[in-house]
C-alpha cells in the first residue's frame, strides 16, 4: 500500500480497541460491535464499517474507537470513494473529533492523506459520462474543516484531460443552483467553504472552461454555454 496509507497506521496505532465498544442500545443491533472487534483492521469492509463511520463518537464508540478504525475508513474511502455509503459523514467525524488538535503526527497524516486522494482523484479517467467522483471527494474534503482553496487551485491548474472532464461535470451538477437568486451549490456541501467554490466556479471555473473550449468532449458540450448563463 501506497507511502501515506502506512503513515495513517503508523500515526493511530497506539490506539487499541477494549473489549467492547460502548454504543445506544437503541441504535445498534446486537452483535455489531463483536465482529468489529474480532475482525483484523486491515480486513475489515465497508459493509462492516459503513455503520460505524455514521454513527462514531454519536451514538457508538468514543473518540479512541473512532481513531483505531480511521486508517482503514480512510484506506476504503480512497480504494473506492463511491462504495463508502457515508462518506460525507465519515469525514464530518474529523471535524466533529476537532482533527486539527491533534498530535503534529496525527494532522500531517491526514493532510497528507488529503493531498494523495485529491490528486488521485484529479488523475483518474472518467467511468462514465457524469461520473460525479470529483465533486463528492472535494464535498468530504471540506467537511473536515480544512481550507478548500488550495484543493480548487490544484484543480483549476491541472491541464490534463481528466481534470478538465470532471470540471465540466461538476460545473453540470451545481449549474441549476447556480442560476438562483442566491447562488450555491447542488450538493450537500455543509460547510462555510461553499461559499469560496460558488466563487470559484464563477471565475476560475468560466474562464478556464472558455480558455479550454476546444478540449471539451463532446458529450460534455454543454458546459460551453452554461458557462454565459449563470
Amino acid at each position: 500500500m501506497a507511502d501515506f496509507i502506512e503513515k495513517l497506521y503508523d500515526a493511530f496505532r497506539p490506539y487499541r480497541l477494549g473489549t467492547a465498544i460502548d454504543g445506544c442500545e437503541h441504535c445498534l443491533i446486537a452483535g455489531m460491535s463483536d465482529e468489529l472487534i474480532a475482525t483484523p483492521l486491515r480486513q475489515l469492509t465497508e459493509e462492516q464499517l459503513s455503520l460505524f463511520s455514521l454513527k462514531a463518537m454519536t451514538t457508538w464508540g468514543t473518540e479512541q474507537d473512532f481513531k483505531h478504525f480511521l486508517p482503514r475508513l480512510l484506506e476504503l474511502a480512497y480504494i473506492d470513494p463511491l462504495e463508502m455509503t457515508w462518506l460525507e459523514s465519515l469525514f464530518g467525524k474529523l471535524k466533529l473529533a476537532g482533527w486539527e488538535y491533534w498530535s503534529a503526527r496525527e494532522r500531517q497524516a491526514i493532510e497528507s492523506y488529503l493531498s494523495h486522494w485529491w490528486t488521485a482523484t484529479l488523475a483518474q479517467p472518467r467511468q462514465y459520462q457524469f461520473d460525479e467522483i470529483a465533486g463528492l471527494v472535494l464535498c468530504a474534503i471540506a467537511r473536515t474543516g480544512i481550507k478548500i482553496q488550495p484543493f480548487l487551485d490544484q484543480w483549476i491548474q491541472d491541464d490534463s484531460q481528466a481534470a478538465l472532464d470532471r470540471l465540466c461535470i461538476f460545473l453540470h451538477f451545481n449549474y441549476d443552483a447556480l442560476r438562483k437568486s442566491r447562488p450555491r451549490l447542488s450538493s450537500a456541501f455543509e460547510s462555510p467553504e461553499s461559499e469560496a467554490v460558488v466563487a470559484w466556479l464563477q471565475s476560475d471555473v468560466k474562464e478556464r472552461l472558455r480558455r479550454d473550449a476546444s478540449r471539451i468532449e463532446e458529450d460534455l458540450a454543454d458546459v460551453s454555454w452554461m458557462i454565459d448563463c449563470y
